[in-house]
């Protein structure tokens, strides 16, 4: 007999392997009213009860799994079992579901054992009845399966199986028990040992007794695998034939045999997908809920490029960021740490960094694009880093983010001249440095004032804490003056007129991006900066999720100019495009900017970077499973990655030929731009093998050859003579995966550009 009920045991796990996994209960709901506490549940083997403490939740997350994984609830077949339900749980049903067969479904007739109402509204238990529980009565088929099965529970008003809940309006729980149907009597006694296999990772014990080794008849054996700090149980192995036994901690073994069983690690903390992945835990698991407070916490890195950008438990602290970002599902944050830190190689050694959600951009590369495009094609100063992560934040997956610079005054980002707290009016140092934001949340901050023309302003530097009287009125009454400036009679005079205050290539910039890049938010929020002795700058450029044709408040706004569309003020930019001499400067500069190689850079880095995020992005989707519904600002939601990838080329596409109908396009660029004659084969190319470059016959002598990753790091330069094919050959050895822009240079000035992508 024991021999027969082994066989249908080892049966039964084996089409537990190899069959597919128990379908995963949708948990959909809309309401966050209804709750499942507890289970308690007896059988012949005596109680078991099952902590819950689960709420419904409108966003979804209303599948918790299995309960008891290891430890399952003991049934005997023919056994009668009663399960009392507890929770919150008016106006819905409760269902009831076991896989008696252990085939890995409740599709089978009897697997849907039992449907009750829950609560005092429905019939038979009428007003005034207890609706905080439930009880459910039933037995075990006598032809049950042995072996390890479940249990699945499930609170909906409406369902269609164990496997979907379809009322719209539900407030919707299901969880999982995992139950052993077979004998709980063993014939025999067996020797179970446990070690560990690497003492310096953790250790492993017999449950409740600290013993490496016990000779037992008991039903089972509870063994106990405990990792030292930095490291997570893996699972547990069998010594003999080194086979996965069990992923659970503590693991109930149920075997006759004698075993030794090995408890593996792993680092606690593993990376994602093939970004880097940022831990971030808090002190105390305190969660992070305050865009003024800062929470205690400590930052782990694994998977960076570089060795040494993979730091573990680093002290920092994080708060909230963001003003209506703030307010949505995925939030952005704010990393202090406790000192000057290149955090995943980033340029800057600074304590300061920011992780942009980018919710309300389900390409997840807008503020990506906008920033790399700034950096590559246009002439800023100090554009912020792009990176690409992954973030776990307290043991929670919260997906992709972009980690990147915060905006200020710093040598390797606004780099102007830091002023002391005593300054006064009289020093000369009065005039710079500054860093101040058009601000249309400015009245919500500290240091701000409003120009007369009902422009709010903040000043971001000096910061709030070491500003004094002097250096608030020498920077208010600049802007003021400038102000004066631009609404005067002789505005456009740069002797008198707003050039006197203004770094005209830095606006003609900002407001080409602004166009380009079609961000709504252009005049609403404006960085701006002063160096001492200097005039104001535009930049850095920022917050450009819901740009790029995302903000339905425009529509469609391929074919709309940010400077009559945008949100308001709209005051300063309506007065400089009076200015005829600052339209022929747009314009000129907008050739200079499709002759360099604009549309193709973009195009190329939305391809590029959408492949690098493949992995991150689906994961992301599953946190958050949005691509079919509209979470804030979006003018449709697509269904699929690749369609809002798409949408945001053909964007890119659509508006620079728009912007060439506005402002010209010299003769010959786009063609240029299509048919490049700097030929780049292989293209792409694997890592480490050479690739060819073919240089066109009009130029002469040496040339320099210049390549650069689209974040501008230069991975090779140097003069080279072609050979008789006008052929140079530039080996990629050490080059990361990514594009790469090669510029070919003549001693004539003669340049030629294209891009190659290393695999």
């Amino acid at each position: 007999m024991r021999k027969f009920l082994l066989s249908t045991l080892m049966l039964c796990l084996i089409m537990a392997t190899s069959a597919q996994e128990y379908c995963t209960s949708l948990g959909w709901s809309t309401k966050t009213d209804r709750a499942l506490d507890g289970l308690e549940i007896t059988s012949t083997s005596g109680q078991r009860n099952i902590d819950i403490g689960m709420w419904s939740r409108t966003d979804g997350d209303c599948y918790r799994g299995v309960m008891n994984s290891g430890d399952p609830v003991v049934f005997a077949a023919g056994d009668n079992i009663n399960l009392l339900v507890n929770g919150e749980m008016n106006w819905t049903y409760i269902h009831v579901f076991v896989d008696w067969n252990c085939d890995k479904d409740f599709d089978d007739s009897g697997e849907y054992v039992e449907k009750q109402p829950a609560s005092r509204d429905y019939f038979p238990y009428g007003e005034g009845a207890n609706p905080t529980n439930r009880t459910f009565n039933f037995n075990v088929p006598t032809n049950a399966a042995t072996g390890l099965t479940r249990m699945r529970v499930i609170l909906a008003y409406g369902i269609d199986g164990a496997c979907t809940l379809v009322r719209t309006n539900d407030a919707a729980i299901a969880v999982d028990v995992e139950v052993y149907i077979g004998s709980t009597v063993l014939e025999t006694e067996r020797t179970v040992t446990v070690e560990s296999a690497n003492a310096e990772e953790g250790s492993a014990v017999i449950s409740d007794t600290n013993e490496t080794t016990i000779t037992s008849d008991q039903t089972s054996i509870s063994v106990t695998a405990v990792p030292v700090s930095g490291y997570t149980f893996k699972n547990w192995t069998n010594k003999e034939t080194g086979d996965v036994v069990s992923t659970s901690n503590p693991y109930y073994y149920r075997g006759e045999e004698d075993i030794t069983l090995v408890a593996n690690f792993q680092d606690q903390y593993v990376q994602l997908t093939n970004l880097p992945t940022i831990f971030i835990n808090t002190k105390n698991g305190v969660g992070v809920t305050s865009k003024e407070d800062y929470v205690e916490a400590y930052v782990t890195v694994r998977g960076a490029k570089n060795a040494e950008d993979n730091i573990t438990e680093v002290l920092t602290e994080i708060k909230g960021r963001g003003n209506s970002t703030w307010g949505m599902a995925k939030k952005p944050y704010r990393l202090k740490f406790n000192k000057k830190i290149k955090f995943l190689g980033n340029e800057a050694k600074e304590k300061n960094w920011v992780l942009l959600a980018n919710y309300a951009d389900k390409t997840l590369l807008r503020n990506a694009l906008a920033f790399e495009t700034a950096r590559n094609m246009f002439d800023f100063e100090f554009t912020p880093s792009v990176t690409f992560v992954d973030v776990v934040l307290n043991g929670k997956n919260l997906g992709n983010y972009t980690l990147t610079d915060q905006v200020e005054v710093k040598s390797k980002r606004v780099n102007v001249l830091e002023q002391e707290t005593t300054v006064t009016a009289a020093d000369p140092e009065i005039t710079g440095g500054y860093l101040i934001e058009v601000d249309g949340f400015a009245d919500s901050e500290i240091s701000w004032f409003q120009t007369t023309k009902g422009m709010k302003v903040t000043i971001k530097y000096p910061k709030d804490d070491e500003i004094n009287s002097a250096q608030s009125n020498y920077i208010a009454n600049y802007t003021q003056q400038m102000e004066n400036a631009l609404f005067s009679t002789n505005y456009t005079n740069a002797e008198t007129g707003w050039r006197k205050y203004i770094d005209e290539a830095s606006m003609v910039d900002w407001y080409i991006a602004c166009e380009l890049f079609g961000n709504s938010d252009s005049w609403w929020s404006t960085y701006m900066y002063k160096e001492r002795d200097e005039v104001f700058k535009f930049g850095p450029l920022w917050d450009f999720d819901i740009a790029f044709n995302n903000d339905d408040r425009l529509g469609d706004a391929t074919q709309k100019l940010m400077r009559t569309y945008a949100h308001d003020p709209k005051t300063w930019i309506a007065r400089w495009w009076q200015d005829a001499g600052f339209q022929a400067n747009v314009k000129a500069r907008w050739g200079e900017l499709r002759a360099k190689g604009l549309k193709s850079f973009m195009n190329n880095y939305i391809t590029e970077a959408a492949e690098l995020l493949d992995e991150s992005q689906e994961n992301n989707f599953t946190v958050w499973n949005i691509l079919s519904s509209k979470v804030y600002r979006e003018l449709a939601a697509r269904g699929s990655y690749e369609a809002e990838v798409n949408f945001l080329k053909q964007y890119v596409v659509n508006r620079i030929s728009y912007l060439d109908g506005q402002w010209g396009l010299p003769t010959g660029i786009e063609s240029s731009e299509c048919n490049t004659s700097t030929i780049i084969a292989p293209n792409p190319v694997e890592n480490g093998n050479d690739i060819n470059v073919f240089v066109s016959d009009s130029m002469e002598g040496a040339v320099n050859v210049m390549v650069a990753s689209v974040d501008g790091k230069v991975v090779y330069s140097a003069n080279e003579y072609m050979n008789m094919d006008n052929n140079i050959t530039v080996s990629t050895n050490g080059w990361a995966k990514g594009m790469y822009i090669i510029v070919v240079k003549d001693n004539k000035g003669t340049t030629q550009r294209g891009t190659v992508i290393v695999k």
